[in-house]
């Protein structure tokens, strides 16, 4: 699924970030290939952005860096509670 999207060899996992308000976000975390000593990459998607629009980044990216992706709250993937 992810697999287009990063280096070749990398694994990856999704999983929600839980917040105490009740909002849940996608993160998707990549692993490159070998371990690295560089620092690991947050990267937020923007409003109304979507993965493929980054494919070339990320792909540079998880090759030598963890990457944590996490998508924006517009997303269908995120729960929102209240005013959120």
């Amino acid at each position: 699924m992810y697999s287009d999207h990063c280096a070749p060899g990398v694994l990856f996992e999704e999983k929600d970030i839980l917040f105490e308000t009740g909002i849940s976000l996608n993160c998707i975390t990549f692993y490159p290939p070998e371990e690295k000593s560089n620092p690991p990459v947050v990267f937020v998607a923007g409003f109304a952005s979507v993965i493929e629009n980054f494919t070339y980044l990320l792909k540079a990216l998880t090759e030598k860096h963890i990457v944590h992706y996490i998508e924006a709250r517009d997303k269908a993937s995120s729960i929102l509670s209240g005013e959120h």
